[in-house]
């Protein structure tokens, strides 16, 4: 399988997720205020998504995904990102096979190797963002996520955030990549300081 992770600046995207159950939840937690429109189609929702039906963070249509499909294909054309995480790997399939066909990205929860993409476990931080995947095990990225976060060294972080602050002072002294790499911290901390008196 030929992957390449990219970093999806979600604003202007509408996102539409097949399925009302945990994995749809856990799905929508993630797009939550950070995407034009969130839509979950489901006949029914489980209870993690009232918080959400409550606040009109999300849009819910509580239809199955044929009847949607034969009174909504226009909106199905709308969306940009699809997640099929129902319980019927028939419907999943389905569902697949017509992105496909409409040249939809879509998200096969049942059998990620079956569709365009996957999501990566993340944690945003100010500066930097670290993001894994175990390829399929969701539990697999959490074990990965949890050690990488305990044994990134403080250094490194400090280092990340002089990188950051320095970088178009670094550019116009026409620093390599391979010099700043190997400068001890306290070096760039002096050539920000030069430059910033």
């Amino acid at each position: 399988m030929n992957n390449k992770p990219v970093l999806l600046k979600c604003e202007s995207l509408n996102i539409l997720i097949i399925g009302g159950g945990h994995i749809g939840f856990r799905k929508a937690s993630g797009f939550v205020d950070k995407c034009a429109s969130l839509t979950i189609l489901s006949p029914e929702l489980c209870i993690e998504f009232k918080p959400l039906v409550d606040k009109n963070k999300i849009n819910h249509i509580p239809m199955t995904y044929d009847a949607f499909y034969k009174q909504n294909s226009p909106l199905l054309m709308s969306m940009h990102l699809i997640y099929a995480c129902t319980d019927q790997p028939i419907v999943n399939a389905k569902i697949s096979d017509d992105c496909k066909r409409f040249g939809k990205l879509v998200n096969r929860t049942d059998q990620y190797e079956l569709g365009d993409f996957s999501d990566m476990l993340y944690q945003d931080h100010e500066t930097h963002l670290i993001a894994v995947s175990s390829k399929g095990s969701p539990w697999g990225s959490k074990i990965l996520m949890n050690y990488l976060i305990q044994n990134l060294p403080e250094t490194l972080i400090r280092k990340l955030s002089l990188l950051k602050k320095g970088r178009r002072q670094f550019r116009a002294k026409g620093l390599k990549f391979d010099e700043i790499n190997k400068m001890p911290i306290e070096q760039l901390e002096r050539i920000l300081k030069d430059e910033n008196h």
